[in-house]
């Protein structure tokens, strides 16, 4: 079961992982990555803290390591998106890792006075986009390279802050802390699944682990739960035949009036109303049961590049 407390594995580097995606939506998740975006098609909307930013096509956001967040598309989008581990300037600056960038996730408007600084950005995230997925000989300092020109780009245009060690240090263990909670409701989410059963395997209180599920993903256990389900009935609406009752069953859901009612809360219509929608439209996207996206070979993303 896919992971939403994400932790990216380096495919060809230590440091660096580049992911392109078709996707309509990616629920809420962490990761200790810093994540640059390049929206190649559609908009995207960026859910963060309570608050959401649209992030048009052509346009770039960028995530701090340890802030959750979700993504989602109405007509479905591509994202070119450049994970970096902090740790690559470790043997620079001793506390790399307590870096981030206090800024909302929309990037444009902190080059609205140097826009061709801003399209330099873009030009180098989708330069790196096409050496890491062409592979050519000696790529891998070149990918090295275009990663360090973007990160001092970032810097130079961005305000930045260290954490302090206080700071720093509890928000890492409570990160890696719901590390073990997420997966235990990824595989467990389709069936009856209490805070107290949680509260119990992680021997925490449940008052603590309430306040951690909000401090660190923002939302309530019963909401993320919830989450968990609704994206699950999205995505076999969309990739089966079964009936709506058991897509309910199968997605944990205890009635499913409920999961009527959540589609009427937040799409204005019933299953039976968002499967027809869905597929007549074509947005059938799913390569993971709690999300509905993609991930897009080099084949698809160059021409996109």
């Amino acid at each position: 079961m896919k992971r939403e407390l994400e932790v990216i594995s380096h495919e060809h580097f230590n440091c660096l992982n580049i992911l392109t995606v078709e996707l309509l939506n990616r629920t809420l998740h962490v990761h200790q990555e810093l994540e640059l975006g390049l929206i190649l098609r559609g908009n995207v909307l960026v859910s963060m803290g309570g608050r959401q930013w649209n992030i048009p096509e052509g346009e770039l956001y960028l995530i701090n390591p340890m802030d959750a967040h979700a993504f989602r598309s109405d007509n479905g989008a591509v994202i070119l998106a450049i994970q970096i581990s902090l740790r690559l300037l470790e043997d620079f600056l001793s506390d790399a890792r307590k870096l981030r960038y206090p800024v909302p996730p929309s990037l444009q408007e902190y080059f609205n006075g140097n826009p061709d600084m801003y399209t330099q950005l873009k030009d180098l995230c989708r330069t790196l986009g096409h050496v890491y997925y062409c592979h050519e000989v000696n790529y891998e300092l070149e990918c090295f390279r275009l990663t360090v020109e973007i990160l001092s780009s970032l810097h130079q245009n961005i305000p930045h802050e260290l954490m302090r060690e206080e700071e720093f240090s509890p928000r890492k263990h409570k990160t890696e802390r719901i590390i073990s909670i997420t997966d235990y409701i990824d595989e467990n989410f389709t069936r009856k699944l209490l805070l107290a059963e949680i509260a119990k395997r992680e021997h925490l209180t449940m008052t603590y682990l309430s306040h951690l599920f909000r401090e660190v993903l923002g939302i309530s256990f019963q909401d993320y739960l919830k989450d968990k389900r609704f994206s699950e009935a999205c995505t076999l609406l969309c990739t089966s035949n079964h009936s709506v009752l058991d897509i309910s069953l199968d997605c944990g859901f205890s009635d499913v009036r409920y999961m009527n009612a959540l589609f009427q809360s937040r799409y204005q219509m019933s299953p039976r109303e968002y499967r027809a929608q869905m597929r007549l439209n074509g947005n059938t996207l799913s390569t993971f049961p709690d999300t509905q996206q993609e991930f897009l070979s080099a084949v698809d993303v160059l021409p996109l590049l």
